[in-house]
């Protein structure tokens, strides 16, 4: 039996419930840095639904909703010369 799901991902950024201890964010080497406005600045608002009463998650997953379309809507936009 594999592990696979047991344990959260690293942007999520939640409190393990076993340790109380948070999850660590992700590492990126040089290779894998995220594009400004990428998927990772996107799904950064993840990392405040530890602390916001539930009655603001909503608010937390539209704003994820709407970073992460921005980024979709993005791809097919050129690159600026500057960033080429």
């Amino acid at each position: 039996m594999t592990d696979i799901g047991s344990q959260a991902p690293a942007w999520l950024a939640v409190p393990n419930a076993r340790s109380g201890e948070a999850v660590p964010p992700a590492v990126h080497t040089d290779g894998d840095q995220d594009a400004p406005g990428g998927v990772e600045s996107a799904l950064s608002p993840l990392g405040r639904l530890a602390e916001a009463p539930v009655s603001e998650h909503v608010g937390i997953f539209e704003d994820v909703l709407t970073g992460l379309e921005a980024v979709l809507t993005s791809v097919d936009e050129p690159l600026p010369d500057s960033e080429r």
